[in-house]
């Protein structure tokens, strides 16, 4: 009969709509960017799932509904095919069959890298930690084209970490006074690892935000020998400085003595300039010895 076969059209027709998921695609914005040709056309979900949504119709309408959470993003595969993203937090429905929703963090991650020793560009070892800040701006990537984000995320910090740090000396020498080094150029340092590990991230569909050194020092087994080394210079350093200080105080005591009418022999001077040279640098209280004449 011509209106049972209208019936027999409508109904399988409102069942297919009613066991639709419906899957929110990202918005265009500078949080998560719609890839053209890819978020913008909505993929449709797998016959298997479909099917057993319609056998198990009560099932499927209860546990059907989930929650996203504040600057998350769930990411929705059935039976293994991606099928669409939900970007806005709140309750929202999609057929449970075959589904399987991967959550992923959309707020701003800081994760700090453990101390990790280094060999710096003069083959010194040396021990340096940083601070690494991101945040997922694709989540589809995220969960679809590296196996776990995170630790994708964290290995290639590491190696962007040990990469710039080899490039540049501990400390500038007296060699090279001009030299870039991790002591001295942290900002510029900083900045060249958030340049490249913002390049290798990107395939995860993150972005950084900042990367910074947070401790730096000698490894242990030259520690002891650096600090002789730097105790050596800066003894160094005092002891010219006393020195120049010792031929001022000299030079000036002289020409004071000889603007007020006093005389010297050339031996006499050459005693006195001897003495202050003696007492002014030397590192220990003076002892005078008075010359009372000869019997």
């Amino acid at each position: 009969m011509p209106g049972n076969a209208n019936a027999n059209q409508v109904v399988p027709k409102a069942m297919d709509m009613e066991m639709q998921p419906i899957v929110k695609e990202p918005k265009a914005s500078s949080d998560q960017p719609v890839m053209r040709g890819e978020e913008t056309d909505k993929e449709k979900v797998s016959m298997c799932a479909v099917v057993g949504g319609i056998l198990c119709c009560p099932a499927t309408l209860c546990y059907s509904w989930f929650q996203v959470q504040e600057k998350t993003n769930v990411v929705i595969l059935h039976c293994g095919t991606y099928t669409g993203i939900v970007t806005e937090p709140g309750c929202h429905w999609v057929n449970c069959c075959g589904r399987e929703n991967h959550v992923v963090d959309v707020g701003i991650i800081s994760h700090e890298l453990k101390n990790t020793k280094i060999i710096e560009k003069s083959g010194t070892p040396i021990i340096v930690g940083a601070v690494v800040t991101y945040r997922i701006v694709n989540a589809k990537r995220a969960v679809l084209d590296v196996q776990s984000y995170k630790k994708f995320i964290q290995d290639k910090a590491i190696t962007v970490l040990k990469q710039v740090v080899s490039r540049y000396p501990y400390q500038p020498s007296k060699a090279t006074p001009g030299e870039p080094s991790l002591l001295t150029e942290t900002k510029d340092i900083s900045h060249e690892m958030e340049t490249e590990f913002g390049k290798v991230i990107a395939v995860a569909g993150a972005e950084v935000i900042s990367f910074q050194l947070n401790e730096i020092s000698y490894a242990p087994e030259i520690a002891s020998a650096m600090l002789k080394r730097q105790q050596a210079s800066a003894v160094i350093d005092a002891r010219e400085a006393i020195v120049k200080g010792a031929v001022n105080i000299a030079l000036d005591s002289m020409d004071a003595l000889k603007a007020g009418g006093v005389t010297f022999t050339p031996e006499e001077q050459a005693n006195l300039v001897s003495n202050l040279l003696v007492v002014t640098s030397s590192d220990q209280g003076a002892a005078p010895v008075v010359n009372v004449g000869t019997s």
